[in-house]
């Protein structure tokens, strides 16, 4: 009750979502995701964030037909893979995250190793992968000028530390990935009467490490403190602090200490190597108990060594500061509420693709797939010179003027791309216009492009695209709203892949052939040039050159003439 009412006296609402801590309760995906689709709706928030993770997989699957007005973000404090050594490929977490992430507007991770996983296993979008230092720690409260002599004396006497008794404190939660039982293996084998150990925290494991304690030798210099509320004041009281977890993500505790001045031991692991690199603490192996003790010894016995240290993290842990990470978060949250057109410049933020395009363009076509390029244009900060159109199309389109093909000549160094769909019209236009200038990409922010993808030139990449890694994309093609390309397929020039279509690995798409909205393709799969597939079509066997197919699975159902573009023909279905 204590710390519900501390939560209502921070917040303007506070809700109790009736979740299950069962990820895989039933009530969470109908009775718990419509309470709290319920509350966003009628409270119209902009932005919800979350953070643990079965909580924020479950507001991700609640909220991921609302987030047109809606933004999610998840900051993650460590992901359940990839963290031991392992491939997450075989861990479920992985693959949870894989699906959620499709729901989620900004993923932030809070240190360098997940930063890393993230990008390695492309876990979502590079426009929407974001790292923060942390969660911010308040630098004002952990503040060791604002704590007295006399109250760390206080705290000292409380637990009976003489003048010259070492004190080491642990401040986690009581679970076994903690490894409290460790740090007491430790003390037994240094058997040393000057040491003494706090445990601050509560958790399952409680009573029973408690318990263990009781039949150690020296077990009256074991103290176990439970929940508090002075957790500063405990680390300025102490001569060292300690974390021998296996599994963190930046942890709170150990920059609390690095604030306060205070020498950290910590398990070398993601997160807290992070922090305790640069001597600004020392490391140990996870689970070694020797070299944990070892540690212990090496920092009770050298007080210069002590002061070193701390003085090292105190200078470090200035950029996880709260007022720093809030800055971050609120450039973050107007980035995807498009508030801001330029990105934040102090955000690590991927870019959207391998041609990022900074000077101005001009798109050829003033119609719907016109209008679309200009919105991902606009979405990456790109200017658009102008439109080029032929027709009795509008003068002006928004702030950019519209102007015939006879006017591109004046205009020098002309980069450019082509806003048509029709396959031999755009092929066309691309090759006069290569005479002219320079073809760009325009790739959506919102799309996710492998690092080890090719990407040719004039391509069009839409919101929702997935390219993986080994896929080559050829010149002047579309990849429309929310198709994927996976692994090594091959996509030959001027293809038109329609919205929702899926080609499976291995893939091979012959040049200037068109595939329906919401087409799926078998791996290992040819389909020729110069094809037509029909919407909502299942490929599962290899289609000929000039071939139109269509059907679950799909048939071959006639032929184009090699004299008629695909395109022309794509209008018969």
């Amino acid at each position: 009750m204590e710390r519900e009412s501390s939560l209502k006296e921070e917040f303007d609402q506070l809700y109790e979502v009736p979740w299950s801590r069962s990820l895989f309760s039933w009530k969470n995906y109908t009775r718990a995701s419509r309470y709290l689709r319920r509350i966003v709706r009628e409270n119209q928030y902009d932005v919800v964030h979350v953070h643990t993770p079965i909580a924020a997989f479950l507001t991700r699957f609640a909220l991921r037909n609302a987030r047109s007005r809606t933004k999610v973000v998840y900051t993650a404090h460590g992901f359940h893979f990839g963290y031991s050594g392992k491939s997450p490929y075989y861990s479920p977490f992985f693959y949870l995250e894989k699906l959620a992430a499709r729901w989620t507007d900004a993923l932030i991770v809070i240190n360098e190793q997940d930063l890393l996983t993230a990008r390695k296993y492309e876990l979502i979008g590079k426009p929407r992968l974001f790292h923060t230092p942390g969660i911010g720690i308040d630098l004002d409260r952990y503040d060791r000028n604002k704590i007295s002599e006399s109250e760390i004396g206080r705290v000292r006497a409380e637990l009976g530390i003489k003048t010259r008794e070492f004190l080491l404190l642990m401040v986690a939660e009581f679970n076994p990935g903690k490894r409290h039982r460790d740090l007491l293996k430790a003390f037994e084998r240094l058997g040393r009467a000057d040491i003494h150990i706090a445990f601050a925290g509560e958790g399952l494991e409680f009573e029973q490490i408690q318990e263990a304690a009781r039949e150690l030798k020296f077990s009256s210099h074991l103290h176990f403190l439970g929940f508090r509320q002075d957790v500063p004041l405990l680390i300025a009281a102490s001569d060292a602090t300690i974390l021998p977890s296996e599994r963190e993500g930046l942890p709170r505790s150990i920059m609390e200490s690095m604030a306060l001045e205070t020498p950290v031991l910590g398990s070398r692991i993601r997160g807290i190597s992070e922090l305790l690199s640069d001597d600004c603490g020392i490391l140990f192996e996870p689970g070694n108990i020797e070299q944990i003790a070892t540690s212990i010894e090496a920092l009770a016995s050298d007080p210069m060594r002590c002061q070193k240290i701390a003085k090292n993290a105190r200078v470090k842990v200035e950029k996880y500061s709260l007022e720093n990470v809030l800055k971050l978060h609120e450039e973050i949250y107007n980035q995807i509420l498009n508030r801001s057109a330029e990105p934040a410049p102090n955000l690590q933020r991927m870019k959207s693709g391998p041609e990022h395009i900074s000077k101005s363009i001009v798109i050829y076509g003033a119609g719907g797939h016109g209008r679309v390029l200009l919105d991902i244009a606009e979405a990456n900060g790109v200017a658009v010179d102008c439109f080029v159109d032929d027709g009795m199309g509008p003068s002006k389109i928004e702030e950019s003027p519209v102007i015939c093909r006879s006017d591109l000549r004046a205009r020098p160094r002309l980069r450019f791309i082509v806003g048509i769909g029709d396959n031999a019209i755009r092929s066309q236009l691309f090759a006069e216009l290569s005479g002219l200038g320079e073809a760009v990409n325009l790739v959506h922010p919102f799309s996710s492009i492998s690092r080890k993808a090719k990407l040719g030139v004039g391509i069009a990449i839409m919101p929702g695209v997935v390219v993986n890694i080994g896929a080559s994309i050829g010149d002047n093609v579309i990849l429309n709203t929310s198709s994927s390309i996976d692994h090594d397929c091959v996509i030959g020039a001027h293809c038109h892949i329609c919205p929702g279509v899926h080609l499976a690995g291995t893939v091979s798409v012959g040049a200037g052939t068109f595939i329906g909205t919401g087409s799926s393709v078998v791996p290992g799969i040819r389909i020729g040039k110069n094809c037509v597939i029909g919407a909502g079509s299942l490929i599962i066997r290899d289609i000929p050159d000039n071939s139109k197919a269509f059907g679950v699975p799909a048939r071959i159902i006639g032929r184009i003439p090699e004299t008629t573009p695909a395109s022309h023909v794509q209008k018969t279905f």
